[in-house]
């Protein structure tokens, strides 16, 4: 399976979810992508979305979230490099999200769809809205998309 990103031993540590505020034909909710199924699975309903957006510290002025198609999360799942890099691995984690971000805004722009990079959320507040537990599984950056670029 190609990705469009190299990962530290292969390990691919960061997960992609999607918030989907107004994705066609997609429900508005939250998903997760599965790159060996090339597949989005639905993870919940409205009521997380709403959550995620009440946990953004960025005002709407700032990232326009109100004029969003979709939220892409990325999400670490550090054991899955810490297991074999030990503490060494969290570098692999960021380089990797910082990577997959790149590659999203390259995307977007051959695409004309407008994307904001952001990290200006609380925490506790997105992963209480996404069910976890803010340390096997966090989420490290958020990219706001489907913007008028």
């Amino acid at each position: 399976m190609a990705r469009a990103t190299a990962s530290g031993g292969g390990l691919y540590p960061i997960d992609l979810h999607i918030a989907a505020l107004r994705v066609e034909p997609l429900e508005r909710g939250t998903y997760v992508y599965d790159p060996r199924r090339d597949a989005l699975w639905r993870l919940g309903d409205g009521a997380p979305v709403d959550d995620l957006l009440s946990a953004l510290a960025a005002p709407d002025a700032a990232i326009r979230t109100s004029q969003a198609a979709a939220l892409l999360l990325l999400v670490a799942r550090p054991r899955r490099a810490t297991r074999k890099y030990g503490e060494r691995g969290l570098r692999h984690v960021f380089i990797e999200a910082g990577a997959i971000a790149q590659q999203i805004a390259l995307a977007c722009a051959a695409l004309g769809v407008g994307g904001v990079d952001s990290s200006s959320f609380y925490d506790d507040e997105v992963h209480a809205a996404l069910d976890m537990d803010g340390e096997h599984e966090a989420v490290v950056h958020l990219i706001v998309l489907g913007i008028p670029a």
